[in-house]
């Protein structure tokens, strides 16, 4: 089993966890598991596409209720979203540190960038 194929485990049991006891425990598992998401590099969309194809998948259970499974997922995605924001924020000087692309000049009108 890969790391991705472990977290999604994880994930997939938390939900449910989650969905049945809908408690602050259970909620902070999801945190949890967005840290280390981050930690680990497991793609945002990876994460959004297990969670809506567990929930599509336990959807004919009429005790789930959808609005909570979302809350879950919004918690599992807090951690990323806040990196993403710092990153995104930071002062241009500070946002690269070899981890993302350098931004190439813009093109002029003439389309060469000098």
């Amino acid at each position: 089993m890969t790391g991705v194929d472990d977290f999604h485990a994880q994930y997939i049991a938390a939900l449910h966890t989650y969905l049945h006891a809908r408690d602050e425990d259970s909620l902070t598992v999801g945190y949890e598991l967005g840290r280390r998401a981050l930690e680990e590099k497991i793609s945002v969309l990876d994460i959004i596409e297990q969670h809506a194809r567990t929930t599509f998948a336990i959807s004919e259970d009429p005790r789930i209720d959808a609005p909570v499974a979302l809350e879950f997922l919004l918690q599992t995605l807090a951690p990323l979203d806040v990196a993403t924001r710092g990153f995104s924020t930071a002062p241009s000087g500070t946002r690269n540190n070899g981890l993302a692309p350098k931004i190439l000049p813009t093109a002029t009108h003439s389309g060469r960038p000098w």
